[in-house]
């Protein structure tokens, strides 16, 4: 009797985990600098890849990973973002000119080194040029990862 007793609880435990949604588990909420966002479960940071300016989260070995970067901001947005799409279209991706957030910014879709579609939010908030990039993964995904983000006014030192 202890004997099937034992092995309806591990059978149990592991059919539990077999059918448990990793989707339906909580997103991982990340501040970096100006930014709050929401990465869904699964992704880790990569420390070997981030720094102070870059942060890489990777999700099944690298299948999906999402890149959050910053950069310090002079001159013309508008002017400069336009010259950053011009440079993603001549080098055969595509980019237009869009608003994120109330603030101009540059919509990429690419692809990646090792042939994975990438999509990329860069724009200009606050006198920092900031870019959300998600590496693998469906343009929904993207775009719930987008719909994730929130801006804070907090001062940025670099």
């Amino acid at each position: 009797m202890k004997k099937i007793l034992s092995l309806m609880l591990i059978g149990g435990t592991t059919g539990c985990a077999l059918f448990d949604k990793p989707d339906d588990l909580p997103p991982t909420e990340v501040t970096f600098y100006d930014i709050k966002i929401s990465l869904p479960y699964g992704y880790i940071i990569d420390s070997t890849q981030s720094d102070a300016h870059l942060r890489v989260y990777e999700k099944g070995f690298y299948k999906s990973m999402i890149l959050l970067s910053i950069d310090a901001f002079e001159g013309d947005p508008a002017e400069w973002l336009d010259g950053y799409a011009d440079y993603v279209n001549q080098n055969g991706w595509t980019a237009q000119r869009t608003t994120f957030m109330e603030h101009d910014a540059v919509y990429s879709v690419f692809t990646d080194k090792e042939g994975k579609p990438g999509r990329e939010m860069m724009f200009i908030y606050n006198n920092y040029c900031y870019a959300v990039s998600l590496r693998g993964g469906t343009e929904q995904d993207f775009d719930d990862l987008l719909a994730t983000i929130t801006l804070t006014k907090q001062a940025v030192e670099m």
